[in-house]
């Protein structure tokens, strides 16, 4: 998800967009987006204290058909101990002088990254699909943000992801259920994605305007939820997140798209 939103706002929109992948271990954007890249964000570690946005185009990698602009991890387990939360926060902050939105993809655990990235955001975009497991997830989530004072209600927007019309829990039903309006719903469309995930190509490019559901899901979300919020003067870090399979959470403070370990969803977070 938050490579598909990168690409719609960069795409479709013209808009300066940096997309972080802060999943350390193993990464996926480089495969998702066909990137090959020798460079990562751990090379800017040398240059933390004097960190600009120099620094952070010399290690860019560029997806030519969406013209995105991508920070990719170092996709080796071992490495996943060199990054700092002073070089998570010093990344964002400084990309979010420069870009118009700065999305972030985090792992699906708990750990001082996904931690760090979360406390960098405004607003949250979690993300539910339409079952139990989901909705157990989201219940203990939102019990560990308001432990942590991160969970803001006002902040924290929930989106429905794998929506079907076979679904027996319904958008209305899941509403009902957490007491909490629904932001945005993406359909069940993987057959649609899939030859793009196989292929490494974009979905929206400058020069075609994908039209299976998921894609028409994504670009409704997009002109409402965050080009309506940019005019209104925000600026925007998305970060995504998944929703636990087992009880592990995710926290935030700025904007981002985030995921945590979950059946499916995702969080986005604005940075201010």
């Amino acid at each position: 998800m938050s490579s598909l939103v990168a690409q719609h706002l960069k795409a479709q929109h013209d808009k300066k967009v940096l997309l972080i992948d802060l999943n350390v271990q193993y990464g996926g954007q480089e495969v998702l987006l066909g990137l090959e890249s020798v460079r990562t964000y751990i090379d800017l570690k040398p240059v933390l204290r004097e960190l600009d946005i120099h620094h952070i185009h010399n290690i860019t990698a560029h997806n030519e058909a969406s013209n995105l602009d991508v920070l990719l991890s170092p996709c080796q387990p071992e490495q996943a101990e060199e990054l700092t939360d002073d070089l998570i926060s010093a990344l964002i902050r400084t990309a979010r002088t420069h870009y118009d939105y700065v999305i972030l993809d985090i792992p699906s655990d708990i750990n001082d990254t996904s931690f760090t990235a979360l406390n960098e955001s405004t607003e949250i975009y979690y993300i539910l699909t339409p079952d139990s497991l989901s909705l157990r997830s989201y219940r203990h989530a939102m019990n560990l943000f308001e432990r942590l004072n991160l969970e803001r209600f006002e902040n924290v927007h929930i989106l429905l992801n794998q929506e079907h019309d076979k679904s027996e829990l319904t958008n209305k039903d899941i509403s009902n259920l957490i007491d909490r309006k629904i932001a945005g719903n993406f359909h069940s469309d993987y057959l649609k994605l899939q030859p793009y995930i196989n292929l490494g190509e974009p979905v929206f490019t400058s020069e075609k305007k994908a039209k299976f559901k998921l894609a028409k899901d994504v670009s409704g979300f997009v002109k409402r939820q965050l080009l309506t919020a940019k005019k209104e003067g925000d600026d925007s870090c998305l970060g995504f997140k998944k929703q636990p399979i087992r009880v592990e959470y995710q926290t935030g403070k700025t904007s981002i798209f985030v995921r945590i370990r979950w059946n499916d969803g995702f969080v986005i977070i604005k940075i201010v």
